[in-house]
């Protein structure tokens, strides 16, 4: 099922049918709470040209759902950078906080809906990101929802690192049937219906539409 902008009931509806017993909702940040990703491809192109790299946006298209360590380090080493994971990040921190919290960021459409069916049910969504705590609690406060979500695990502060559909599993345990995720990223999205979870997957300007499926498919444009 693809349900196109805006289409509230239809959503909602999907959910209530798809998901009857709901115990835990895991919730993606980047592309998904906000249309973030050619947002996120802008802040990397601006640190890159300091130091002479034309970054283009297909470009970070190939490198989306890693954390922003591993991302690095793939520049790092293809584009001889003289500076480390760590630095570059602190470099593009400030730069990214300021652009994903402007005053024409918004939440994506389907989120209210969504939020209200975690209501309904009594489940407290979790944020699982390969983004950093600092940016995500920066711009939840942004959109007004700091309020909405209960844990956020950012894989890029988990030691020693492990891939999301690792941490998936670890979180959902034995309750995969009654679980549902949130996710842009294709291979994300195949891994977690391998283990049983329902699937909202959501379509953006930056992701190969033609990869991203799911129990329900969103458009975020």
């Amino acid at each position: 099922m693809i349900i196109t902008d805006r289409r509230f009931s239809e959503f909602t509806s999907a959910l209530h049918e798809g998901m009857p017993h709901l115990e835990h909702m895991f919730v993606d940040f980047d592309g998904v709470i906000i249309d973030s990703e050619p947002i996120q491809a802008r802040c990397y192109s601006t640190v890159l040209l300091r130091y002479g790299v034309n970054f283009t946006a297909d470009e970070f298209a190939g490198l989306m759902g890693n954390s922003e360590s591993k991302i690095w380090s793939v520049l790092i080493d293809r584009y001889n950078l003289s500076r480390n994971a760590d630095e570059l990040t602190d470099e593009r921190r400030d730069l990214l906080i300021k652009s994903l919290t402007s005053n024409d960021v918004r939440s994506n459409w389907y989120m209210k809906p969504l939020l209200k069916f975690a209501v309904d049910n009594d489940v407290v969504p979790q944020i699982v990101s390969a983004n950093q705590t600092i940016v995500i609690e920066a711009v939840l406060k942004h959109v007004e929802l700091a309020d909405a979500f209960g844990v956020i695990h950012s894989l890029q502060e988990i030691r020693p690192s492990i891939s999301k559909s690792v941490l998936l599993a670890q979180l959902v345990g034995d309750s995969s049937s009654s679980s549902l995720i949130i996710e842009d990223s294709a291979s994300t999205l195949r891994a977690a219906k391998q283990q049983g979870l329902f699937c909202v997957a959501v379509r953006h300007s930056l992701n190969d539409h033609s990869q991203v499926r799911g129990d329900i498919v969103l458009n975020a444009f």
